[in-house]
């Protein structure tokens, strides 16, 4: 686009003639097609001229803006550095083997750790991973006209006809999202249906709520014609799901992947990687055992926490911003368990991921550089209907987790956190 066209957009947007999501429509009538790219520049440019700060490095990016999920606000992109820490064998079901892990963090000190981890862990075996199960889930809240209607439609659904029916209608709008379960929740005359669905290589949120207003839609339909109950459909997302909150529901029942790991560290190693040559083996082993239940579990239990675990949200959230997983997630993610415990010849590692909700395909994974680290991975999700790459991403994910949180752990049972921090 030539410059005065940008100009006299520019100058339109300053006069507020038109405003900066009407700048894609102004780009495409005058290129006589869409360009998202240049409608970005354009209103980065706006931004600049607003505040008097130069946004180069905002609009510095290898991101085609045209293959977006665009909303015709977007102004340019954040980045951050990427840390690879070294390839972590995983010992599991769907990933088996040695796998490159990257981080997308600006704190040097959580990839020296993780890369420490992954040595670590690496030397001693790797660590085993365990998909328990997986199913995204959405809850849509219907209010209807008090506890007996609310008994009736609870009855319906738990019925194997309910079933039936509300399964072929959900199932009857997606190719690859297909419903595994209902859970309905009565409280007084709100009635929460909790759907919990497969979804292939996609993390699937936004399908599996499209799918279950679809089937809540027309269940709503079957109960006034054939129980003659109306109810109204409230929200599609009545908080029993739970999405981006800490919940009960989502530790004991899970959503997206339910992930279980096992580690073991020989106490030789224990005491060479974390406490030096000056300390006794069964000292070295028994501290940190101490230092985990005295913090994760007990001191976790006493703040009323939702994870047991030293940091595992730093890692998660290293590990999200690297593959281009829903950021926000890290929520649910960070209510893990990590238990180490102490025996005869080292220490035992035992982490449960309750809910790990991953995509390798759609979103921000096919972005460039996450799309580049994914491949790199080897569970970039295009083609998937099975959603293998999706159980390998989450199993690495719960491997590395778990191995950078050990290691944490054992720095500050050691007591080595302190003096790192004096160097820095």
């Amino acid at each position: 686009m030539n410059s005065e066209a940008v100009e006299e957009i520019l100058k339109e947007l300053s006069e507020g003639k038109i405003k900066l999501h009407e700048v894609d429509k102004k780009v495409a009538d005058i290129l006589k097609c869409p360009d998202a790219n240049v409608a970005t520049d354009i209103r980065r440019r706006n931004v600049e001229i607003k505040t008097g700060v130069s946004l180069k490095h905002t609009g510095h990016y290898s991101i085609d803006m045209n293959k977006t999920s665009h909303d015709n606000l977007t102004i340019g992109v954040v980045q951050y550095p990427v840390k690879y820490v070294g390839d972590l064998r995983v010992n599991g079901e769907y990933a088996n083997g040695e796998y490159p892990i990257f981080l997308a963090v600006t704190e040097g000190l959580l990839a020296a750790g993780a890369a420490r981890a992954v040595s670590v862990f690496n030397e001693a075996g790797g660590i085993t991973t365990r998909i328990i199960k997986d199913g995204m889930t959405r809850d849509v809240l219907i209010k209807t006209s008090g506890i007996s209607d609310s008994k009736k439609i609870y009855n319906f659904i738990r019925s194997d006809e309910g079933k039936k029916f509300l399964k072929n209608e959900f199932d009857s709008q997606s190719k690859h999202v297909k419903l595994l379960d209902i859970e309905p929740f009565v409280d007084g005359e709100y009635l929460h249906i909790r759907y919990v669905a497969s979804t292939g290589a996609v993390m699937g949120m936004n399908a599996v709520t499209e799918l279950g207003r679809y089937a809540t839609e027309a269940l709503q339909d079957y109960a006034e014609k054939n129980l003659n109950i109306k109810f109204d459909v409230l929200t599609v997302s009545g908080n029993m799901c739970t999405d981006k909150k800490p919940s009960y529901i989502d530790v004991l029942h899970g959503r997206g992947m339910s992930i279980e790991t096992e580690g073991f560290i020989p106490k030789d190693l224990v005491k060479r990687k974390f406490f030096g040559d000056d300390k006794n083996l069964d000292e070295c082993v028994a501290r940190v055992a101490e230092v985990n239940y005295a913090k994760n579990d007990r001191g976790s239990r006493l703040a009323g926490s939702f994870g047991y675990n030293t940091h595992v949200a730093n890692a998660l959230a290293a590990l999200y911003l690297a593959y281009g997983q829903d950021v926000a997630q890290i929520v649910e993610g960070s209510m893990a368990r990590i238990d180490i415990k102490a025996r005869e010849d080292g220490l035992a590692i035992h982490g449960s991921f309750p809910a790990l909700e991953l995509g390798t395909y759609g979103g921000e994974t096919g972005w460039g550089v996450q799309k580049e680290l994914l491949t790199a991975t080897g569970v970039y999700g295009e083609g998937d209907d099975t959603g293998i790459t999706r159980y390998k991403l989450g199993e690495i994910v719960a491997a590395a987790a778990t191995a950078i949180d050990v290691n944490l752990t054992a720095v500050q049972a050691a007591g080595k956190l302190k003096s790192t921090r004096k160097k820095r």
